[in-house]
């Protein structure tokens, strides 16, 4: 668990990361990783959103598992009633 008033800090943090990994990525002309970073660094903004993003949170996850397709199962429990143990 994290401070509730740090919840924006860590996922901010995590964009920062996804960015510099998706412009590396790019860099090195490796477009699969590239593309996938692209749908990464978008999900802590879609889940700080006030509005209801589960859909387009979904959306960007089919679209990593179709390049991924070894990572099914994050489709498999994003769609779970019941949250995952880690």
């Amino acid at each position: 668990m994290i401070k509730e008033d740090k919840y924006r800090h860590a996922l901010y943090a995590l964009h920062v990361f996804f960015v510099s990994v998706r412009y590396n990525a790019a860099m090195a002309g490796d477009k699969r990783m590239s593309h996938a970073f692209d749908c990464l660094e978008i999900i802590p903004d879609y889940i700080l959103d006030e509005a209801d993003k589960t859909e387009n949170i979904r959306g960007l996850i089919k679209d990593l598992v179709d390049l991924y397709p070894a990572c099914s199962h994050a489709l498999e429990v994003l769609d779970q009633e019941t949250p995952p143990v880690f």
